[in-house]
């Protein structure tokens, strides 16, 4: 503990840079959080899916889709999906769960639909990373 102090003073430079990190990171997930999008594991995805009758919605481009996807996926691509929003307006009431490759785009797509009046919309958290290190299935 007496070594703390002198560590601190000579290294302040190393300790403000590992400060402002750790206030980014929780800035971040409060921001993530503030959105009203819940964040799911591929685990919570499948019970969703199986349970609740949940829609998956993947908002990468029609060519990432291709090369693989959650079974039953609707491709309806981040740029374009106010354009879907009508074929969405009949499920506002049962879980919609988005989809992208690292969970960033998938959480800003639910925050547009939250807005427009979606009551349950989850983004699996860190996307498809996620789902493929937990050796879940993809189709092509």
């Amino acid at each position: 503990m007496d070594k703390l102090i002198p560590f601190l003073t000579e290294h302040y430079i190393l300790v403000s840079l590992f400060i402002l990190v750790l206030i980014l990171f929780f800035l971040h997930e409060f921001r993530l959080r503030s959105r009203g999008v819940k964040r799911l594991s591929p685990q919570d995805l499948t019970l969703v899916i199986n349970r609740q009758k949940g829609i998956i919605i993947d908002v990468r481009d029609s060519k990432q889709f291709a090369n693989g996807h959650i079974a039953n996926a609707r491709n309806y691509p981040k740029t374009q999906l106010e354009e879907f929003l009508p074929k969405l307006e009949k499920h506002k009431s049962r879980p919609i769960v988005l989809i992208c490759e690292s969970g960033t785009h998938s959480t800003a797509a639910g925050s547009l639909l939250k807005k427009k009046g979606f009551e349950q919309v989850y983004s699996l958290a860190e996307g498809l990373t996620s789902w493929k290190k937990d050796s879940y299935p993809l189709v092509k």
